[in-house]
């Protein structure tokens, strides 16, 4: 992230030379790149350090103050880059540096490992037995196994339509960086007002059928977006386009990730023991990178050939999809759930 102080303040030079693309792409690429090393590093550290009903009540306050801070970020960032187009340069690496010390801060959380794994092999023989390990949660795991297929088709469906979303909003709506921001806060409020509700339904529901209303309300984030496509009555104030359909969308997208934040982030922790949480997580993020290899070119694929419109209705097809196959998997492998989180209920008396 330093480096795009870097960075040159010259349109002209953007357009003639290239390689600050590349270099820009590459930061990202090295910023998302930490995900697979902290994401289940976190999972299995927090895991361990909370009970089962406490971990998604708890989780749910942390991201609330999160998004908080998030909103008040993003209504100031979207102001300063219509009024600064280059703000990336100073804002980027300073956001880097905060980052580096919120991982500082979450080493100082007390955490008494159980067990220490005996690594004997090198680096190679280590990604073979993880990669062996996947297949074998996969494998041994039926109600795992049609969690992240249900994953599978949620995430090529959000993947697709990203990017596809954001040229909808460049080409057809016209929205500058200050009304994109005001959307934004606008699902951030929803989020904050749900998250602690949701946060205590995920410690006493299946995670499956929790999932099954992330889909849903993604599929109508999708669906009002392609509305407001055939709805251009909008008004403006203070440089702000504000359309009904959009405004319908972003209330159902809170929706959505106040529950996707949830599922995605500690879902996958309630299939195993606690000492599985990290296990699971780095299966989970795995296939996250699989899909997110092929679905944003699929996306724009998609919308260079059949357009906006038609991109959105097979994504929200894929969602219907995504929840009626959730729903089968919780109807008919229920009692496989039950057994396999009775490891981690055992342990809740002796933590906190």
């Amino acid at each position: 992230m330093l480096a795009l102080l870097f960075f040159p303040r010259n349109p002209e030079i953007y357009a003639v030379d290239s390689i600050y693309h590349y270099i820009f792409l590459f930061v990202f690429f090295s910023y998302y790149i930490s995900y697979p090393i902290t994401l289940p590093a976190i999972n299995l550290f927090l895991k361990n350090a909370y009970s089962k009903n406490n971990f998604g009540k708890l989780y749910s306050i942390s991201t609330s103050i999160r998004q908080v801070l998030q909103m008040l970020i993003i209504f100031l960032f979207g102001w300063l880059l219509d009024v600064d187009n280059y703000a990336f340069t100073y804002i980027m690496p300073a956001l880097g540096i905060l980052g580096f010390i919120s991982i500082v801060m979450l080493t100082r959380i007390d955490y008494i490992q159980k067990t220490i794994p005996n690594i004997t092999g090198g680096i190679i023989s280590s990604s073979i037995d993880s990669v062996k390990k996947l297949f074998k949660i996969l494998k041994t795991n039926k109600t795992y196994f049609d969690y992240e297929v249900g994953f599978m088709f949620y995430g090529f469906a959000f993947m697709s339509t990203k990017a596809v979303i954001i040229l909808f909003y460049y080409e057809v709506l016209v929205l500058n960086y200050s009304s994109v921001a005001f959307y934004q806060n606008v699902y951030n409020i929803v989020a904050i007002l749900l998250l602690p509700f949701f946060g205590k339904l995920i410690g006493k529901m299946d995670p499956r059928k929790f999932t099954i209303y992330a889909f849903l309300a993604m599929a109508g984030y999708i669906l009002f977006i392609a509305i407001s496509e055939f709805d251009p009555l909008y008004f403006e104030i203070w440089n702000l386009k504000i359309y009904a359909s959009l405004l319908l969308s972003t209330i159902f997208y809170g929706l959505f990730f106040s529950t996707m934040m949830l599922s995605w982030n500690i879902g996958s922790s309630y299939f195993g023991s606690d000492e599985e949480a990290g296990d699971y997580q780095s299966v989970h993020l795995f296939l996250t990178g699989i899909r997110g290899i092929f679905a944003p070119v699929i996306g724009i694929v998609l919308y260079e050939w059949i357009g906006f419109t038609w991109t959105f209705v097979i994504s929200i097809f894929m969602l219907i999809v995504a929840s009626y196959y959730m729903k089968w998997s919780y109807k008919n492998h229920r009692v496989l759930q039950n057994t396999k989180l009775s490891n981690s209920r055992t342990q809740i008396s002796n933590k906190f």
